[in-house]
């Protein structure tokens, strides 16, 4: 497991990508066989199911087409409800752009599965870039998903532009 570790920090670090966080997220450590329980390394109370490894962050299509990111495991029933992940409300995808099912047991996330999702993460990027567009802001969706979701960004923050109507009404004037 150390030897696996020390090699994915070193291909982590020749791409330039946070290798703390990616190996404080990446589950498992160890490449267990399809159903094997695993104790992960990021929180030692969660006992995970995996079909195969996934590496952090996870992007999220929400069903309104908005693409969200989770930055670890832990954080998963923070952005979204167990009942609508159990519901398949969502798609996932791991950091290199696979397609995941997020399993849950007595509401709590007790694994990773490995799927093949109805679109592709470039595919939902695109239509939310379609999205940010039709409100005025333009998104190449073209490059890895750590870089689509960085442009993703800035295209939401080249939106928050003007201030609304109300909060020009109501902004305090200097004297």
């Amino acid at each position: 497991a150390e030897a696996y570790a020390l090699a994915l920090g070193a291909e982590l670090r020749a791409r330039g990508s946070g290798i703390e966080q990616a190996l404080n997220s990446q589950l498992p450590i160890n490449s267990p066989t399809s159903g094997q329980v695993v104790k992960s390394h990021i929180n030692a109370s969660y006992d995970c199911t995996m079909d195969d490894k996934a590496l952090f962050p996870l992007y999220v299509c929400l069903d309104d087409g908005e693409v969200i990111r989770i930055e670890g495991f832990d954080r998963i029933l923070y952005h979204l409800e167990a009942i609508d992940i159990e519901n398949d409300e969502y798609m996932f995808w791991d950091a290199t752009g696979h397609g995941l099912k997020i399993l849950i047991q007595k509401r709590k996330v007790s694994g990773l599965e490995k799927i093949d999702n109805k679109v592709t993460l470039r595919q939902a990027f695109e239509g939310y870039a379609g999205q940010l567009a039709q409100r005025g802001a333009t998104v190449d969706t073209s490059g890895t998903p750590e870089e689509i979701w960085a442009k993703v960004q800035k295209a939401k923050e080249s939106l928050k532009g003007a201030p609304g109507f109300f909060s020009r009404l109501f902004r305090s004037k200097a004297k």
